[in-house]
């Protein structure tokens, strides 16, 4: 017999699911099936061996960590970000307000998208000022959306305290699976 320990996901949507149309976004859905698929995520993500996740950026991961935490469903332990920081329109004035909203509203963790998806080019989305305002009232509890293609663009790039930049870029890396090299850039920058 092998035992393991609860594995951790670090990046996770538990509440998002295909619809019965075949698509993540059914127009058709109801709140009660959406509900009903997200507390089976919740299992299946438990019987798979997580008993914690980050799933960052969903407002319905509120009630569903919930009832987890109170027992009434079966699931890993959840830490959320609940809505992610992304208006470039925000002074940075405004952005802090925005995390400390976050955080009384019950966040575990501060989703920032400093860039857009690759699949929409990439590009710097916050400004540095922004950014620093944003992981700085965030401290440690920020989880930056960074594109591996907007590093070599972009000024500086925040470290997970908040208080240091770097110029350098993230290594280049044609996985998901973090490979020696980009395993010890982290390493270097405090970054698990």
């Amino acid at each position: 017999m092998t035992v393991l320990p609860g594995w951790i996901d670090l990046h996770d949507h538990i509440t998002w699911h295909f619809g019965s149309n075949g698509r993540v976004e059914d127009k058709s859905e109801t709140p009660a099936q959406a509900a009903l698929a997200e507390a089976g995520n919740a299992w299946v993500t438990l019987m798979a061996g997580f008993t914690t996740i980050q799933s960052v950026g969903s407002p319905e991961d509120k009630d569903l960590r919930a009832a987890i935490n109170n027992g009434s469903l079966p699931g890993p332990r959840v830490l959320t970000a609940l809505n992610p920081i992304e208006d470039s329109k925000l002074t940075p004035d405004q952005i802090r307000e925005a995390v400390r909203k976050l955080k009384a509203d019950g966040a575990d963790v501060v989703k920032i998208f400093a860039s857009r998806s690759i699949r929409q080019g990439g590009g710097q989305t916050l400004t540095d000022e922004q950014l620093q305002a944003a992981c700085g009232e965030a401290k440690a509890q920020a989880c930056v959306h960074w594109s591996m293609r907007t590093g070599p663009r972009c000024g500086r790039r925040p470290t997970p305290d908040a208080r240091k930049w770097s110029t350098e870029p993230l290594p280049r890396r044609k996985t998901w699976m973090p490979w020696p090299r980009t395993q010890r850039f982290l390493i270097r920058r405090s970054v698990w």
